[in-house]
């Protein structure tokens, strides 16, 4: 039996975009589309093929759908502006059944660019084709599919589940990720100007309360009344982001976010924020509210850096530069499922190598994609996790470069230091001051060593869930203080941790672990001790414990 798929007799004048401008093709003397495919036996598979503005294309359905009246025909198809798209075809549309059905099995779609060198021309070791689609129905309805280009045929592939409209796009792969992920990380540190940038003062229900940043610099911390209750304004001035948690866990602590995010900001936050015991993410670059129970006379805050957030913000930054809209994303939980699942995979703190972080972020692709299939229902749901995933995926086409720019950025990121906030309630000052005598001079011996352990996978507390070998990564922090003073220099430091068949001495030359605290790597599970000893000269040494347990 012969079939031939149906084409429309038109003209069609291509128009592309490209980093010089408009391209035109002079089509004045162009022959109208033609379409043909050939018989073939039974079970064979069929090829319909037709010309369109100097591009060769070839449609194979599977065998159970070669006799459903496929057709190849230009359409007049809106192709958005994006910045990094280089070059694209004219639109298509490819049917069945006059297009009221779908295929049965998924359909190879091949364009022969050998007529078409501006295009060909666009494809380099910085670029790369995508197919792309939008719903001849639906404009929200928009999705893309990996392809694979043959320099030597000039054809570019791609596979399809679904027929609507389509057209070849050339995307400028390292621009998106030069442009939006190196952006993303360029302005990950900062220093605050607040004038809370040290400590801050609030008189309520007549008791004074003191707000005391330990480590001053990347966020300031202003005490506020909230109805009554004792508030803490938080301004980060890096881009890193925080979790935030409190001690003791009774003074409360209700967390708002003050100032508007931007969608890839928010995303880092709901990643960010899987931590356990967290009351909330302060995002990069943004403020907030945490407001605790009424009544309370002290405690202490502590944001902890969540490398995942900076680096999920990086990367919707970069498919945000493949032409996404990321705002329907927002509301599909499974979106931020697979970005979080990096952190099991992937070491986050700048040591993971370009092989490990590029699979890393393969594995998001890939979660991505095996949802859009399995959830069903909605069909922009579907399609926009579908084409999140293909953009993803994408940016991994240049591993090198992609490797690069992230591991510098999280390299920055770990850099970021725990900070502590202290709130204490302040001595009433007396109305008459005695004949003022010469200040005591101020302290420096050490009398208190503040101990904390940190690893990914918290359980709760200081327990952990050991990585698949039975092992854990686990950060020792300590600080040293005279009263209410950090001791920073001065002083010698040893850590020892002992534990299941386990022992390690780190000796360190100053008060305290700095950034991004002394990582031991235990090797089962099990219960250890982190012993820190401090030295003064002239003064006894000084010695705290901390416990952590690995579990399985």
């Amino acid at each position: 039996m012969n079939r031939r798929a149906v084409v429309p007799i038109v003209a069609v004048v291509a128009l592309v975009v490209s980093s010089c401008g408009l391209l035109h093709r002079d089509d004045n003397a162009a022959p109208a589309p033609t379409s043909t495919s050939g018989s073939a036996p039974d079970g064979a598979l069929a090829r319909f093929t037709a010309d369109v503005d100097g591009v060769h294309v070839e449609v194979t359905p599977a065998a159970a759908d070669r006799d459903r009246g496929l057709t190849i025909e230009p359409v007049d198809a809106t192709i958005p502006t994006v910045e990094t798209r280089l070059a694209s075809t004219s639109a298509i549309s490819i049917t069945l059944d006059g297009g009221a059905g779908q295929p049965s099995a998924p359909l190879k779609v091949q364009f022969d660019l050998s007529d078409r060198p501006d295009l060909t021309a666009a494809i380099t070791d910085k670029a790369r084709p995508v197919l792309e689609s939008v719903s001849a129905t639906n404009p929200d309805q928009r999705d893309m599919f990996t392809a694979t280009w043959d320099p030597g045929t000039k054809t570019v592939a791609a596979e399809v589940t679904h027929l609507t409209n389509f057209w070849l796009s050339v995307f400028n792969v390292f621009s998106a990720i030069e442009t939006g992920i190196g952006k993303a990380f360029e302005f990950v540190r900062g220093t605050t100007d607040s004038p809370c940038r040290e400590h801050s003062e609030l008189s309520l229900n007549g008791t004074d309360y003191v707000l005391t940043t330990v480590t001053p610099g990347a966020v300031a911390g202003c005490l506020a009344d909230d109805n009554g209750a004792v508030a803490i304004d938080f301004t980060n001035a890096t881009g890193g982001f925080y979790t935030i948690s409190v001690a003791p866990g009774d003074i409360g602590g209700a967390w708002v976010v003050t100032q508007a995010l931007s969608m890839a900001d928010s995303a880092g936050s709901l990643v960010a924020a899987a931590t356990p015991n967290s009351k909330g993410v302060l995002a990069g670059r943004s403020a907030g509210r945490l407001t605790l129970n009424s009544g309370i006379t002290e405690g202490d805050v502590r944001l902890q850096p969540q490398p995942q957030g900076i680096l999920t913000k990086s990367l919707l930054s970069g498919v945000g530069m493949l032409g996404l809209d990321l705002g329907p994303l927002e509301n599909i939980p499974e979106t931020w499922d697979c970005f979080a699942t990096i952190t099991n995979t992937t070491k986050l703190d700048g040591s993971a190598s370009t092989a490990e972080m590029v699979s890393g972020i393969g594995g998001i692709s890939q979660c991505l994609v095996t949802h859009a299939k399995v959830k069903g229902g909605d069909d922009i749901r579907m399609a926009a996790l579908h084409r999140l995933g293909v953009a993803v995926d994408l940016l991994t086409e240049l591993p090198a470069q992609l490797g690069d720019f992230i591991a510098v950025g999280l390299q920055q990121a770990a850099g970021d230091s725990v900070l502590d906030f202290r709130l204490r309630t302040a001595v009433p000052t007396p109305t008459e001051t005695p004949t003022s005598q010469p200040p005591a001079p101020e302290s420096t011996v050490i009398d208190r060593v503040d101990v904390s352990t940190w690893a990914y996978d918290r359980i709760e507390g200081d327990n952990y869930k050991a990585d698949n070998n039975g092992g854990k990564s686990v950060a020792i922090y300590w600080k040293s203080y005279a009263g209410e003073k950090q001791i920073r220099s001065g002083c010698t430091s040893t850590l020892e941790v002992t534990g299941p068949g386990f022992a390690k001495t780190v000796n360190g030359s100053g008060c305290d672990s700095y950034n991004p605290g002394t990582y031991v790597k235990v090797k089962s599970p099990g219960t250890y001790t982190a012993t820190i000893r401090v030295h003064q000269d002239g003064q006894p040494d000084f010695v705290a414990e901390r416990n952590f347990t690995i579990q399985r």
